[in-house]
């Protein structure tokens, strides 16, 4: 889970848990997933949360290696589906580009 604001982060990591999920944090969430797809091409689902809604933004998540694209805020329901369809999965949050 990448979030570069420590309330967010911590609000972040305690909803994936309450779901069943553990994650792990890392500061930006477009390079890690590039580097998650450099590793593991066909590996883990990644679902970007994000208050940046621009198409721009999300073609980069997209391109980057995306599978799911959520805007800020997400209701817990939303993302459930979202996690749901990704089944194994990965959530990186980032708030800029």
């Amino acid at each position: 889970m990448a979030e570069d604001d420590p309330v967010n982060q911590k609000v972040t990591l305690l909803t994936l848990k309450k779901l069943g999920l553990r994650a792990e944090a890392a500061a930006n969430g477009i390079e890690a997933t590039k580097i998650i797809r450099q590793r593991w091409p066909n590996g883990p689902k990644i679902i970007v949360i994000t208050d940046c809604d621009s198409n721009t933004f999300r073609e980069l998540c997209f391109d980057a290696g995306a599978n799911e694209f959520l805007s800020k805020p997400v209701m817990v329901d939303e993302l459930t589906a979202a996690i749901e369809r990704s089944e194994p999965v990965i959530c990186a949050s980032c708030s800029e580009l």
